[in-house]
């Protein structure tokens, strides 16, 4: 076979015309290119969406001030051609092939490329394209080369393509592509023509098969194809009996049966055929995977392989049946099928059993669309689980705790369900003891409102452990000194590092950014690198997002809870530096721990945050939380315009700030709890008055304030 060569005047990097400037329109055309593949994730991107000259982007060639090629092959480019690529009509050479980062998407050809008349070079492959190719393709009368091998497209190949009269190569190879193959004899400067590795079959090759091998200079490529069919399964009784069709297109085909157990040590040829007859005798039946061969005498060189046929015992069955039927039942979205054997219920392949035992040994329910439901009990049945996966789904309600009899688990992921609703109510239960060989825990984002238990840090395998976003609060325990890899981000621990940390050896990674830690806190960790990477940038204060709103006029002033920092220096915020930010841009000046608008007006409206930093650790920046701002003279315009009032900071943790527009001298204010019970009253004496709410439970209370004029309700959140 031919080996088929790229051609070197159509992948030169030639960059003339450098400093010239191409229309716009073929500007955009490159925007829009660089914005649909997430140019800024690119290996190369220089010089991509900037001032510079179009000429100076990398991969990009000009010539006579238009662009004429895009060669940007292995650059980790997300597979979707934009229809804007059509605006490129000087076009030559589009070279984007990818052989490395094996891209997948739902991205295709747009129909627009038929616009680029001028193109020669066409090189797509294994670019995760999918679909069916466009029949406008066969308008580009000046291509030679088209390379759209390993991608994921379907369907027939355009009748339109015989149209290329001037193409020497056409590449399909690594696709799904079936059906009538169009007649390429008519392309006489054809000299590469390779469709294996398709859905293709005997008949879609009979029609032309022969003057493609007797072509003289042509490198024809058809073999092999893809299996044949979908995989078959049915659950049957021992006893049953079951018929086998072959499903092959073709004139003079052949067809041999054939059958093997799972790690293909026996069986062999069992007869040939159309269709062969199967009856299960013996639960030892179950074991075979029956499939066929077929060839054609018109098809030299070609077998066509069928996907499996198996019969599988009836589900009920099964040891660990019932167990996994509770799961299904429990949990809605799972994609399981159970009917079937149980074996291939999943055909995301969410199931592993052990070979010999029978017995499940992974679950693991993971997908696109996240899972809901309760995790049931019965899980704790599956006791040779080995790994149990439920990470970033959306499961609600309290974990089992029979899970936590699962003694064999070395994995356990249960942490980032996107709801949030995933509750451990007393911690993490002293029965993690019993999961000795457990070597990974993801607990991400489930609230831990009790310390961790001494139990978690005494089991001899863990080496990994996730509690990120978990709530924890006050030291980080010494004890995750002995974990190699911790992930403990955007909790609440703060104060002194313990020792332990300071002093671990060969510890992997620790992860502590998003928490209370302050400069001095850290600089020991940060001097001693006793992780391999440690984590530890940004750092937040213990203010919360606050939304504010204001009548123009009024004196704001904005503060930081930085009481802790530099505890130690005793002199609060010893070279501590505060900057000041409005909407991601710098306030010149503003570069005290608060910060003061005086006179707000509508302009004053924004996104307002502080960050610290200290040389103490320089590259650490401890960030105050978002403080949105309305300046509004409209909202005294409405017909409670005397009884607006605002309530600030939302949510809060200790006190709220009520700010009357008007003094009314019959003014209340009353707090309700969620089901309507009074918490509080106060008269408003003065246009300002503090309610402590530190003594409240956490959660959402109702606040009325009422007038002479009227009612008001807002909604207040507890921390």
């Amino acid at each position: 076979m031919k080996r088929l060569l790229l051609l070197p005047s159509l992948i030169f990097f030639l960059n003339s015309s450098l400093n010239a400037q191409v229309p716009q329109i073929e500007r955009d055309a490159l925007v829009a290119f660089y914005n649909a593949t997430f140019g800024a994730n690119w290996t190369n991107n220089t010089n991509w969406n900037t001032s510079n000259p179009v000429s100076t982007w990398f991969g990009i060639t000009v010539e006579n001030n238009h662009v004429t090629q895009i060669n940007l092959s292995n650059n980790n480019i997300w597979p979707n051609l934009p229809p804007e690529i059509g605006n490129l009509q000087e076009l030559v050479t589009l070279n984007i092939p990818d052989e490395v980062s094996f891209f997948s998407s739902t991205s295709t050809i747009p129909d627009e490329i038929g616009n680029l008349s001028k193109l020669e070079y066409l090189d797509l492959r294994s670019w995760g394209l999918s679909g069916e190719i466009p029949k406008e393709l066969g308008n580009l009368s000046n291509l030679l080369w088209l390379d759209l091998r390993f991608n994921s497209f379907s369907g027939s190949i355009p009748q339109e393509l015989t149209n290329l009269a001037s193409l020497n190569v056409l590449v399909l190879s690594g696709n799904q592509f079936s059906g009538p193959i169009p007649n390429f004899t008519t392309l006489l400067l054809l000299n590469y023509f390779w469709i294996d590795n398709n859905n293709f079959q005997f008949g879609d090759l009979e029609p032309n098969f022969s003057t493609y091998t007797g072509t003289s200079g042509l490198d024809f490529v058809y073999s092999p194809q893809n299996n044949i069919g979908e995989r078959y399964d049915e659950a049957v009784a021992v006893g049953s009996s079951r018929t086998f069709n072959t499903n092959v297109s073709g004139s003079q085909n052949t067809y041999d049966w054939y059958r093997i157990n799972a790690d293909g040590s026996d069986g062999g040829y069992i007869g040939s055929g159309m269709s062969i007859n199967v009856t299960v005798n013996t639960v030892d039946d179950f074991k075979w995977f029956y499939y066929y061969d077929a060839t054609s005498s018109l098809i030299p060189g070609l077998t066509l392989r069928s996907e499996f046929f198996k019969l599988g015992n009836l589900p009920s069955n099964h040891p660990d049946y019932d167990a996994l039927l509770a799961v299904y039942n429990a949990l809605s979205g799972i994609n399981w099928d159970t009917t079937k054997p149980i074996y291939s219920w999943s055909p995301n392949n969410d199931l592993t059993f052990d070979p010999v035992s029978d017995r499940v040994t992974e679950l693991r329910i993971t997908g696109n669309n996240p899972i809901t439901g309760v995790i049931p009990p019965e899980i704790g049945d599956l006791t040779e689980l080995t790994s149990l996966d439920f990470f970033l789904e959306d499961l609600s309600g309290d974990i089992p705790i029979e899970l936590w009899n699962l003694a064999k688990l070395k994995t356990l992921f249960l942490g980032a369900q996107e709801s949030n609703l995933l509750r451990l109510p007393n911690g993490i239960p002293p029965q993690i003891a019993n999961l000795q060989d457990l070597e990974w825990l993801n607990l991400t984002q489930i609230p831990l409102t009790q310390p961790l238990q001494p139990e978690l840090f005494n089991l001899p395998n863990l080496q990994r452990l996730r509690i990120v976003g978990c709530g924890l609060t006050g030291t980080i325990p010494k004890e995750l000194a002995s974990i190699s890899d911790v992930l403990a981000a955007d909790n609440e621990f703060e104060g002194t590092i313990p020792q332990e940390f300071i002093d671990a050896t060969g510890n992997q990674t620790l992860s502590i950014t998003g928490n209370y830690f302050d400069f001095n806190d850290l600089e020991p960790m940060v001097l001693n690198h006793s992780y391999q990477n440690f984590f530890y940038n940004p750092q937040r204060t213990k203010d919360v997002e606050q939304d504010l709103e204001f009548l123009p006029g009024n004196d704001i002033t904005f503060t930081i809870d930085d009481t802790r920092h530099n505890k130690f220096k005793n002199s609060k915020g010893a070279g501590d530096v505060y900057q000041w930010f409005k909407d991601n841009v710098a306030i010149n000046g503003a570069n005290a721990s608060s910060y003061t608008i005086t006179n707000a007006q509508a302009s004053d409206s924004g996104v307002y945050y502080c960050q610290i930093t200290n040389t103490l650790v320089p590259d650490l920046v401890i960030n105050r939380a978002n403080i949105t701002l309305l300046v509004d003279a409209s909202l005294s315009i409405d017909e409670n315009d005397k009884v607006r009032f605002a309530v600030y900071p939302n949510p809060s943790l200790n006190f709220i700030n009520v700010r009357l527009n008007n003094i009314d001298k019959e003014a209340v204010v009353t707090m309700f709890d969620i089901n309507g019970r009074k918490i509080q009253e106060h008269p408003l004496k003065t246009e300002n008055t503090i309610l402590d709410i530190s003594s409240l439970n956490s959660g959402i209370y109702l606040l009325q304030l009422k007038t002479t004029e009227g009612i008001l309700t807002k909604r207040i959140i507890k921390q």
